[in-house]
């Protein structure tokens, strides 16, 4: 065993001294907190502005339009003012510039559209106040923030008008107007603590792709390191001094510790990033609440999904002599990463359904799958019991073999084994 611990110590401290390592634990987050900011600096430095000539036979829509636009816009200031508050529908960023039509042809309209001299036109039909749908002409409609405002200022102008039209009073239209939010409380343990619906969704979101990517990157190291010192023959010196099993393990715990450490490092950055926010964060309810079971959990499936992969990935790499063949392979053990990745977003709507609970108890699903049920919604004990219990028995089992195959194949040069032969460097 003392063995294990030299290969253990050289494969963590070779991982961690690296430069790509450091490049890759300070890089990232500073590219992820990039990718959330600079878009939203460059969108409040440029506010996008909306052309939009009117076509209004009857000429009431247009002035009422005029009148919602300006009251969206007090709307927007107001919750800017309020203390730490800023708008966050994209919907008010927009401005939209109203005008009224000359009478051009629809033809006419159209070549201003082309030339860019405006941005769409919007036809009013002449029952406005009983359509369902008005027609909008424009260059683009891919800019779903635009569309999206103008059917918003569109919607209130024709509801000032229909209040008019049964002689409502201003403070009538405003009590009609007046919408409620859901204020969410997760309940847990006989307790309900307030949370941001998309605070708490994002979280869970991180989380999940986190341990995904951690458990796909540094299981590709083993296989990339196996094909390294095989290719270079030094797996033959060291196959001479330690034994094949223990050389195998210490790698694999050896690149695991340089995993978690990188971890910690990401964990200690996001605290210290988010030091001055937490405080109003917490006050506002938008702070998701991560208890200490869902942090141990996080270790834990960590372990047992990189364990399980990795070996699997040393497998491929102990019976390939170059990354192109071994790449081919490794599709094999990709897949059971990717699926959890698809069923997400059903895991999440429904976690105590019957097909979410099935998926969970699968070993090669469990470390994503049930850990994504833990944060939405903590499952019965036998059940995270069970998962473990199944992944655990896989594990040593993919490790016998995954054994077996590396003791035989780190040594084995210029054939690829066939599935007969694989079964018996297994039974051997």
């Amino acid at each position: 065993m003392d063995r294990m611990w030299v290969v253990f110590k050289k494969e963590y401290l070779q991982k961690v001294k690296s430069l790509g390592f450091w490049l890759s634990t300070i890089v990232l987050p500073v590219f992820m907190v990039g990718i959330m900011i600079v878009p939203m600096l460059l969108m409040t430095r440029q506010k996008p502005t909306l052309t939009v000539t009117v076509v209004d036979p009857a000429g009431v829509v247009l002035p009422a339009l005029l009148a919602a636009q300006e009251e969206r816009a007090q709307a927007a200031k107001s919750a800017n003012a309020q203390p730490g508050g800023r708008s966050m529908d994209r919907q008010t960023e927009v401005e939209i510039v109203f005008r009224k039509s000359a009478g051009e042809s629809p033809e006419a309209l159209q070549k201003k559209v082309e030339e860019r001299a405006i941005d769409g036109y919007l036809v009013v039909p002449e029952d406005y106040l009983l359509a369902e749908e008005f027609e909008y002409y424009a260059r683009t409609l891919s800019n779903i923030s635009a569309f999206a405002a103008l059917e918003s200022v569109l919607n209130r102008a024709l509801f000032s008008l229909k209040g008019e039209s049964l002689n409502l009073s201003p403070e009538d239209k405003g009590f009609l107007r007046a919408r409620a939010s859901l204020k969410g409380f997760r309940v847990e343990k006989g307790k309900a603590k307030e949370e941001g619906a998309l605070a708490g969704f994002f979280a869970v979101l991180i989380v999940f792709m986190m341990l995904y990517m951690l458990i796909l990157i540094y299981g590709s190291f083993i296989m990339r390191a196996v094909l390294e010192e095989k290719s270079t023959r030094v797996v033959e010196i060291l196959a001479s001094s330690v034994p094949p099993f223990q050389l195998l393990m210490g790698k694999i715990l050896g690149v695991a510790s340089a995993g978690l450490t990188q971890v910690a490092v990401w964990i200690g950055f996001s605290v210290l990033l988010s030091a001055g926010a937490l405080p109003m964060a917490a006050a506002a309810g938008a702070l998701p609440s991560f208890t200490l079971l869902q942090m141990v959990f996080f270790v834990v499936f960590f372990i047992l999904g990189y364990l399980l992969f990795a070996s699997l990935y040393a497998s491929v790499g102990a019976m390939f002599n170059n990354e192109q063949e071994a790449q081919q392979a490794a599709t094999l053990v990709v897949i059971p990463v990717i699926i959890p990745v698809v069923l997400m977003q059903m895991v999440i709507a429904d976690p105590g359904s019957t097909a979410s609970v099935v998926i969970s108890l699968i070993p090669f699903f469990t470390p994503l799958i049930m850990y994504l049920r833990i944060l939405v919604e903590t499952p019965p004990v036998w059940q995270i019991a069970l998962s473990l219990v199944l992944t655990v028995a896989t594990l040593v089992g993919v490790i016998y073999a995954s054994g077996k195959i590396y003791r035989t194949g780190i040594l084995m040069y210029g054939k690829r084994p066939n599935l007969r032969e694989l079964w018996r460097w297994v039974r051997a």
